[in-house]
């Protein structure tokens, strides 16, 4: 089944946020290797930060904010909701 261009734009959305937030040292997510990886983090933490992230979406909505930064919002709540997943092993069921 091919993938719809509406996913695949979202996608490339979530992997333009990926490498933006890359450089921040406030997350704790350094494998053993010294690479960043979400893999490392704690789920907790990875739950927490989703409701974060859904809050600015929510915020970004009512205020009125460019399509644009909806995007982004959204991009970062589909990222961590893809990273809890990824964690648990279920993107691999």
């Amino acid at each position: 089944m091919p993938i719809s261009n509406e996913i695949k734009k979202f996608a490339e959305a979530m992997q333009y946020k990926i490498d933006k937030n890359a450089h921040k040292d406030n997350w704790p997510m350094w494998s053993k290797e010294g690479n960043r990886s979400w893999k490392t983090c704690d789920i907790e933490f990875l739950l927490e930060k989703l409701k974060e992230e859904h809050s600015e979406l929510v915020i970004a909505i009512a205020n009125g904010e460019p399509l644009v930064n909806i995007k982004w919002e959204a991009a970062d709540v589909a990222n961590i909701a893809m990273m809890i997943a990824d964690c648990l092993g279920a993107l691999d069921v």
